[in-house]
C-alpha cells in the first residue's frame, strides 16, 4: 500500500514532466491560393490572397506553406549575405558612435544602407533597416550635415513600427532635427508613382507596408526615395527603390524572374485551375500539398463585378479526399468591403476538410469547364518553362527596372529611380495596361508562308524588279562601251563635247 501511495504521489509530475517533454503542437502547414476570374475579380484576387495568408500566419496553429523555400532552395546566398553584412555593420557603426568616432560611424552606417538596399527583397525585419537610417541621421547631424539627417529620417518615418529616440543616446539637437523631419512628414505629400510587373499581379510592398496588386497607381507619397518589394507565386522576389520626384508622376516597371522549380510548379497549378473551374478542384490538391509540404490546402474563387463579387472558397486535405466550402457575395466598391472579407475568409480558415457529402459539393457548372483556359489570376503565368539552375537564377534574380517620369508635355527615360540592384535598359518601354497581359502572334498569310519555304519565287521571270534589273545592267553595259571607245580615239584623254 505504501508503495502505490508513493507511485499516487508522483503520478501528477510524471505527467506534466512528459507534457513539457512533448513541448507545444507543431503548427500545421497550409498552401493558401486565390483566383479570379474576368478583369475585377483578377485583380481582387491578389488582395484575396494577400489577406488569407495574414490570417493563415496570425491564427499560430497554422503557418503557411514557405513557396520561396520551395521553389529556390537555398535561396540566393549573395543577396541574403548583403544583409548579414549589412546587420554587422550596423553593429559596428553603434560601437563607433558611442566612441564619438562619427567620421567611421558614417561610413559604417552609409555603407550598411547600400547593403539592405541591395538585399531588400531578403530583408525580413524592417526594424533593422529603420535602425540603420536613425543612427544614420543622428551621426550626420553630429557631423554638422542636418539637412542629409532630415532625409533620412523622412525615411525611417516611411518605414513600420513607432520611431521614438532615446534621449540616453541622442542629445538635443538630433531630437529637434527628427521632430522637424516628423512634421514635414506629418504635413502629408501629394506625389505619383505607378507600379507595373512583368508578370502582372504581383504584390507590391512600398516601404515595407502592403499596397496591392499591379499595375498599381499609388498617391500621397512624399518627394524622395521610397524602397520597393514585389513578390509573385513561382518567381524571385524582387526589390529596389524609386525616387520620386515633386510635380511628376514616376512609373516604376519591374520584371520578375521565374525560380529554379517554377516550372514543376506551373504544371502543378494548371492542373488544379483546370479542376477548380469545374469547382471540383480537390482531386487536384494531392500532388501539389505534397510538392509544397503542406497538410492542407486553402483555395478561393471569385468571379463576377466589383459590386457583386462572388466568392467561393474550399478547405480540402492533403490527400485530397476530404474537403469543406464556404459560399459568399461582398461589394467592393461598399466601405464594408474589408470587413466582409475578412469575416469569409476566417471562416474559411477556420474549416477543416470533412467527408464529402452531396450538401457539400457545389460544383461551377458547365459554364466553368467551357472558360477554364481563361485566364483566372492576373498576370497568371502557366507556362511549361524548364527549371533554371542556380547559378542561372541567381544571375538573373534582380529583374529589369525602368522608370519614367512623366510631365504634362513629356513623358522621358530616367534612371534616378533605379536601384543598386536594378538595371536600366537604354530604351524606354512603353507600359502595358491589364488588358494587354497576352500577346498573342499572329498568323502567317499565304506569302508569308511561301516566303519561309524559300525566298526566291518560283516565277521571278514575270516581276518587275527583274526587268528592271535586267534595263539597268544593259545601260550600264552601253555607257561603259562608249566610254572605252571614246577613251580610245582621244589618246587617253577626256573629251567633252560642247553644245
Amino acid at each position: 500500500m505504501r508503495t502505490f501511495a508513493r507511485f499516487r504521489d508522483l503520478l501528477p509530475a510524471g505527467v506534466l514532466f512528459l507534457l513539457a517533454a512533448s513541448g507545444p503542437a507543431a503548427a500545421q502547414t497550409v498552401g493558401a491560393f486565390a483566383f479570379g476570374r474576368g478583369g475585377a475579380a483578377a485583380r481582387l484576387s491578389v488582395d484575396l490572397q494577400h489577406r488569407l495568408r495574414e490570417l493563415v500566419a496570425s491564427t499560430g496553429s497554422l503557418q503557411v506553406a514557405d513557396l520561396l523555400a520551395v521553389l529556390q532552395p537555398g535561396g540566393l546566398p549573395r543577396k541574403q549575405q548583403a544583409v548579414e553584412d549589412a546587420r554587422r555593420l550596423v553593429a559596428q557603426g553603434k560601437q563607433l558612435y558611442e566612441q564619438l568616432e562619427l567620421e567611421q560611424a558614417v561610413d559604417a552606417f552609409s555603407l550598411a544602407l547600400k547593403k539592405f538596399e541591395f538585399g531588400y527583397a531578403w530583408l525580413d525585419k524592417q526594424a533593422q533597416l529603420v535602425e540603420c537610417l536613425i543612427y544614420l541621421g543622428a551621426t550626420s547631424v553630429l557631423v554638422g550635415e542636418p539637412d542629409k539627417a532630415g532625409k533620412y529620417f523622412l525615411r525611417a518615418l516611411d518605414l513600420p513600427g513607432r520611431k521614438t529616440l532615446d534621449s540616453n543616446l541622442f542629445p538635443p539637437n538630433i531630437q529637434e532635427v527628427f521632430e522637424q523631419a516628423r512634421s514635414r512628414y506629418q504635413a502629408g505629400a501629394a506625389e505619383k508613382v505607378a507600379l507595373v510587373s512583368e508578370p502582372l499581379g504581383a504584390e507590391i510592398y512600398l516601404d515595407g507596408k502592403y499596397a496591392g496588386g499591379t499595375p498599381l497607381q499609388l498617391s500621397g507619397l512624399r518627394p524622395g526615395i521610397h524602397l520597393v518589394r514585389a513578390e509573385k507565386d513561382g518567381y524571385l522576389p524582387w526589390g529596389g527603390r524609386i525616387n520620386v520626384a515633386r510635380g511628376r508622376k514616376r512609373t516604376l516597371r519591374m520584371r520578375l524572374r521565374k525560380a529554379s522549380k517554377q516550372g514543376r510548379f506551373s504544371v502543378l497549378l494548371r492542373a488544379l485551375i483546370g479542376k477548380l473551374a469545374r469547382g471540383e478542384p480537390a482531386p487536384a490538391v494531392g500532388p501539389l500539398a505534397s510538392f509544397l509540404g503542406a497538410q492542407k490546402v486553402l483555395l478561393v474563387w471569385a468571379e463576377g463585378s466589383r459590386a457583386a463579387l462572388s466568392l467561393k472558397g474550399w478547405a480540402i486535405s492533403a490527400d485530397g479526399e476530404h474537403f469543406a466550402t464556404r459560399e459568399g457575395m461582398v461589394d467592393a466598391t461598399s466601405p464594408a468591403y474589408q470587413q466582409q472579407v475578412d469575416d469569409f475568409l476566417r471562416q474559411l480558415v477556420q474549416l477543416e476538410p470533412t467527408s464529402p457529402g452531396e450538401a457539400e459539393v457545389s460544383a461551377a457548372g458547365e459554364e466553368g469547364q467551357q472558360q477554364q483556359g481563361e485566364e483566372l489570376s492576373l498576370g497568371l503565368d502557366l507556362s511549361e518553362g524548364g527549371e533554371e539552375s542556380a547559378d542561372q537564377a541567381a544571375e538573373s534574380e534582380t529583374g529589369q527596372l525602368e522608370t519614367t517620369e512623366t510631365t504634362t508635355a513629356e513623358t522621358e527615360t530616367v534612371a534616378t529611380g533605379a536601384g543598386p540592384d536594378s538595371e536600366v535598359p537604354g530604351q524606354e518601354e512603353q507600359a502595358q495596361g491589364a488588358e494587354q497581359v497576352v500577346e498573342r502572334t499572329p498568323a502567317r498569310q499565304p506569302e508569308q508562308e511561301k516566303a519561309a519555304a524559300g525566298w526566291w519565287p518560283d516565277d521571278w521571270y514575270s516581276k518587275w524588279w527583274f526587268w528592271t534589273a535586267v534595263g539597268v545592267v544593259a545601260a550600264g553595259a552601253a555607257t561603259g562601251t562608249y566610254f572605252l571607245v571614246s577613251s580610245g580615239s582621244s589618246g587617253g584623254g577626256l573629251v567633252l563635247d560642247l553644245h
